[in-house]
């Protein structure tokens, strides 16, 4: 992912005329260019569950994979409308995108407040799926604890969260 000294040098592709000064110029040369694209191919207006590669990065010390993907994120065509000659008509002008979570390299997904987990792989989150709704019959058939006690609230919760992951990685 990006250190804290790189946010300022991000920027997204121009698609207008190229740069009109020197430092303009300098400023495009150092850029850290996302990888977004600008329009939505064929006739839809919304996609959810949306994954793209936006930042090819290595990092320098280690010469690892640093790149940044985005995952389960939402994206949208942003559109301007206008009545022409009594014709109400929509031109698409851009694509917005949102995400609450990304990976970073092959083995980090992060979210916003500086969170970082290991990600897991498809078949480590299914085991891992499997084991907790193993903890929670043991709870409930060995241990005698009831659906409202408070150790299987919280083995239900994470069994959900570990489904999400899941679902998200599928």
């Amino acid at each position: 992912g990006l250190k804290p000294d790189e946010y300022d040098r991000v920027i997204a592709p121009s698609a207008g005329p190229g740069p009109s000064s020197d430092s303009e110029a300098k400023m495009i040369e150092n850029a850290i260019a996302i990888d977004l694209p600008a329009v939505m191919k064929g006739e839809k207006r919304y996609e959810g569950g949306y994954k793209k590669k936006i930042l090819r990065m290595v990092d320098d010390e280690s010469g690892k994979d640093a790149s940044v993907s985005i995952v389960d994120a939402h994206r949208w065509a942003l559109e301007k409308s206008a009545l022409i000659d009594g014709k109400f008509v929509t031109d698409t002008i851009g694509v917005a995108y949102a995400w609450e979570k990304w990976i970073v390299g092959e083995d980090t997904i992060c979210s916003p407040g500086g969170e970082a987990e290991p990600l897991l792989k498809v078949d480590e989150l299914e085991e891992a799926v499997a084991k907790q709704a193993a903890t929670i019959r043991e709870l409930k058939e060995e241990q005698g604890f009831g659906n409202k006690d408070p150790e299987v609230l919280e083995a239900v919760a994470e069994l959900l969260r570990l489904k999400d992951l899941l679902a998200a990685a599928a």
